[in-house]
């Protein structure tokens, strides 16, 4: 295909449930590259033949492709149309311009996909990265990265006011404080469900799950975890946190009596959450400096905390044999 003719220089597939990261990846790409995003372009697609529209971005006019991948990629409606086109364009031209970003945990990919092929680690490292890796190879296959006009400048700074008074709107009211406790409440179901599948996958190592009012316990005989929610005041969302404690030994029970403090955790990590605007609710880390304040799912949160919860156990475990 003529590396000249294309009519974008990127577009994205994804499931609808994974709308707000492609937002959020296109909004770092857009002022520099022609992306194509169906969110954004839903009154150009209006009337039209979706199957064939959707056939010719993906297999002819995109110069690069995204895939956010999880399993069910390629099993809903428009994924399907879109997986079929770029399996049918790699027949004539390899998998060059297709980018792959999985999103499970733990990573999965698609068993159709040479192992070869490039892999970006959003989970890992965000999404401005993801983003930096995708303009590159757009970069790459022959794509112009522009310097964004005056006018582009002014949309999106609009666009960026618009979506914090949204926030803030959010921010301000007891519908961002319940959807806090909800994911909240998921994230604490989502490492029950990582444990266990530790447990029925052999591990050797005991864990107990249990609650402490509206914290999750999980206690081990040489590290423990203690994912709590909690916060001031019922329509102000900045003063609630999500609080992953990693513990030496059993983590401490707030309806326990001690004679003394509990040891103070081997680790700390609290997370304040956003939400309101077109991406959706998510998490961020406190403390993180401003180049690294990259936005956390559910998921994501989830699966450190276990992640954690095993390095301090190896940890602890070399040092008591030293």
């Amino acid at each position: 295909m003529d590396r000249d003719n294309f009519e974008y220089d990127v577009a994205f597939s994804f499931l609808d449930a994974d709308k707000a990261v492609a937002i959020e990846l296109n909004e770092f790409l857009s002022p520099r590259l022609r992306t194509f995003i169906y969110v954004d372009r839903q009154l150009e697609l209006a009337g039209t033949d979706g199957e064939s529209t959707f056939a010719r971005v993906f297999g002819q006019q995109a110069r690069a492709v995204a895939v956010l991948y999880r399993e069910g990629w390629g099993r809903s409606k428009w994924t399907r149309i879109e997986q079929t086109a770029i399996q049918n364009r790699a027949m004539q031209e390899g998998y060059d311009f297709a980018l792959f970003i999985p999103l499970d945990v733990p990573e999965t990919k698609p068993i159709w996909l040479p192992d070869n092929r490039l892999w970006i680690g959003y989970n890992a490292w965000g999404a401005r990265a993801a983003a930096a890796v995708i303009e590159r190879r757009a970069s790459e296959l022959g794509s112009v990265v522009r310097q964004e006009t005056l006018v582009g400048r002014e949309k999106r700074v609009r666009f960026s006011l618009e979506q914090q008074r949204l926030r803030d709107a959010f921010g301000s009211s007891d519908v961002g404080v319940t959807e806090l406790r909800k994911n909240a409440e998921a994230i604490q179901q989502k490492v029950q469900g990582l444990i266990a599948d530790l447990i029925a996958g052999g591990c050797p190592i005991s864990f107990t799950p249990k609650r402490d009012r509206s914290a999750l316990l999980v206690t081990g005989a040489i590290a423990g975890l203690r994912v709590n929610y909690e916060g001031r005041f019922s329509n102000v969302l900045d003063s609630w946190r999500l609080t992953v404690d990693v513990t030496r030994g059993h983590p401490w029970i707030s309806t326990a009596m001690y004679f003394e403090d509990p040891p103070p955790p081997l680790l700390t990590i609290k997370y304040s959450a956003i939400g309101g605007d077109n991406l959706g609710f998510r998490w961020i880390e406190d403390g993180a400096k401003d180049g690294d304040r990259d936005y956390c799912s559910n998921d994501q949160v989830a699966d450190r905390a276990v992640r954690l919860l095993l390095d301090y156990i190896e940890k602890l475990g070399h040092e008591k044999r030293c």
